[in-house]
């Protein structure tokens, strides 16, 4: 067969030249035969160009024609810290291998209780040390549970021996890492340190500042909240303690022989949740109180009126009723309601009627006006008025005077929320008068 076959021809003029090739003549398909020059329909699987390697990472099961592309995992290992890192390794093959360790841990303990730091000025704690060439913000210590007791930790290798401060910084000096310094206790000492073995922990500690000593007796102020939120204050000579949970404890220095007063100072709505507690180093109860103050000690409670026989300048507590005299006591003003005829000496106990009442409450003129008792007391508000228009009094709640209710009068009572008097009454004499809801 030739390409060049003619079937309306029926005389042959030697012009068959071109054997005929049947095939698959598009090249998108599998099929494509680039010597075909007759198509015969027989495409049918389009090319699907990828990686056609199963061992290729990127092996394409539908891909049918290679197309260079693949791309081959490489093993090894993949930590930067190991001695073998591989930096072309895309699996890690777990062949890592490391350096023998050589380093100890060292952990700082620095109780700041005793000085006036961290503050808004010099808000960073940090040990600084020779391990660095006295650098500072050599450890940077933090007080996770707000206690005063910072802590922090540093590894370097074993055996080092170094020596170290504490110290905080801020803006106060531009964050230096060297505001304020402290050595140890009250000689200021630098704290040396010997690092342990090879993955050891050695422990450090360091106190700034230099505890006052007590020259008397050490007492123990116990704070309660019955709530468990805490409040209230109780001071002590020069300490002041709080608390701010359940419970609180906190050391006082007293002279036992002398009087020691205990000052409570209520700090929010809820005072009668506080109690107090005042022990010794033994445990024994010195004093106890609710919402209130107290003393313990050597205390003395005495006459204080300078015209005693028996006058105590020295007494922590005043007693008049300890009192003693020479001469008889008493209210020397016969226009006092307790006027005593028998004193010889006025002792300014004289009381004296309230004005427009006697002596015994009665009202020297007119009829006595009480408005009292209920809820709310400040919506009442009442008038009373005489036939003629005349106020013969007027006010709120509560209220007590006397008025001239001779005549016929009006009274209004008003409640300026309008729900009525809650509960409060007027009394006017034998007479009760309120507004119901």
């Amino acid at each position: 067969m030739y390409v060049e076959y003619d079937e309306n021809a029926n005389t042959d003029d030697s012009s068959c030249s071109t054997l005929l090739v049947a095939g698959c003549m598009d090249t998108m398909y599998v099929e494509y035969n680039s010597e075909a020059n007759t198509d015969d329909s027989s495409c049918s699987t389009l090319v699907v160009e990828g990686c056609t390697d199963v061992s290729a990472s990127n092996y394409d099961t539908t891909a049918n024609s290679d197309d260079s592309s693949c791309t081959y995992d490489v093993l090894g290992c993949m930590d930067a810290s190991a001695n073998n890192y591989d930096t072309t390794a895309t699996i890690d093959d777990g062949s890592c291998e490391y350096p023998e360790p050589t380093t100890a841990t060292v952990e700082f303990t620095v109780d700041m209780n005793g000085v006036d730091q961290p503050s808004a000025d010099y808000d960073n704690v940090v040990v600084n040390g020779s391990w660095n060439g006295w650098n500072g913000w050599g450890v940077t210590l933090a007080d996770e549970d707000a206690d005063g007791i910072f802590t922090g930790s540093l590894d370097l290798d074993a055996g080092t021996i170094f020596e170290y401060v504490v110290a905080v910084t801020g803006a106060a000096d531009s964050y230096s890492g060297w505001g304020i310094q402290w050595g140890d206790g009250c000689d200021g000492a630098n704290v040396s340190v010997t690092v342990g073995e090879v993955g050891s922990i050695t422990s450090s500690s360091l106190t700034p500042g230099c505890a006052p000593s007590c020259d008397g007796s050490e007492v123990t102020i116990n704070m309660f909240d019955s709530y468990g939120d805490g409040g209230g204050s109780v001071t002590l000579g020069d300490v002041t303690a709080t608390n701010d949970g359940a419970e609180s404890s906190t050391i006082a220095c007293v002279d036992l022989s002398a009087c020691n007063a205990v000052v409570y100072l209520a700090t929010d709505s809820w005072s009668s949740e506080n109690s107090w507690t005042i022990t010794d180093a033994s445990g024994a109860e010195l004093a106890a109180g609710g919402a209130e103050d107290g003393s313990f000690g050597g205390c003395v409670t005495a006459c204080t009126n300078e015209t005693a026989t028996n006058y105590n300048a020295d007494a922590d507590f005043s007693d008049d009723t300890l009192c003693e005299y020479a001469l008889a006591q008493g209210c020397m003003d016969a226009a006092a309601c307790n006027y005593d005829a028998a004193a010889e000496q006025d002792d300014a106990s004289c009381t004296f009627a309230e004005v427009g009442f006697d002596c015994d409450g009665n009202c020297a003129s007119g009829t006595l006006v009480t408005v009292d008792g209920g809820l709310y007391l400040g919506e009442k508000s009442w008038t009373m008025t005489s036939c003629d228009g005349t106020v013969l009094a007027s006010g709120g709640a509560p209220f007590g005077g006397c008025a001239d209710l001779s005549g016929s009068y009006t009274i209004d009572l008003v409640d300026s929320y309008g729900d009525g008097w809650d509960g409060t009454v007027m009394t006017i004499g034998d007479a009760t008068y309120t507004v119901e809801s």
